[in-house]
């Protein structure tokens, strides 16, 4: 009787991040700030974080917070089911939510997100698609997050092939 013979498998992973930022529309910024407090850098020191967003108080009251866009490309490797994950932070109840779009141009409609939740003044992941995940075809996504309102701000989005039971990342990276 032999061994049976396994092959190990690698999680596939892809991460878009802020300072890839390929446009940015309206009053959208490239910005940086502390990360949270147990997230240090190689010095030892409180690392940095870079983040879209929309500074508090930038939009005016007749004007649709949806202009303000940063636009990201995203390249499929490998087909498959993704489960994406977008780390965040919230200023406040009045600051706690964005939509995110992968479109890919032979493809009719973009996939579209709005993700909130009540922790505010932290970085934290949210996953964007539902418990089966989102198939995506190899190739070029053009990625779009939209302000829904000031002050949010997302500094990574990953697409993980592992679903949102059996993974959560952790830390700026995942």
């Amino acid at each position: 009787m032999g061994v049976g013979s396994w092959t190990a498998t690698r999680a596939v992973r892809i991460v878009v991040k802020a300072e890839d930022v390929r446009g940015l529309d309206g009053k959208m910024k490239l910005a940086q700030d502390l990360d949270n407090e147990r997230v240090l850098d190689s010095a030892g020191q409180r690392a940095r974080v870079r983040f879209v967003w929309v500074e508090d108080k930038a939009s005016a009251e007749d004007e649709d917070p949806g202009v303000h866009k940063a636009h990201f490309e995203l390249v499929v490797e490998q087909p498959g089911t993704y489960y994406p994950w977008a780390r965040v932070w919230w200023k406040d109840s009045c600051g706690d939510s964005i939509a995110v779009l992968i479109e890919r141009q032979e493809e009719a409609g973009p996939l579209r997100w709005e993700v909130t939740d009540g922790t505010h003044g932290w970085w934290h992941w949210l996953p964007l698609a539902g418990s089966g995940g989102v198939e995506l075809k190899g190739g070029t996504y053009s990625v779009t997050v939209e302000n829904r309102e000031d002050g949010a701000r997302l500094s990574r989005i990953l697409l993980s092939d592992r679903d949102y039971e059996s993974y959560m990342p952790s830390g700026p990276e995942g």
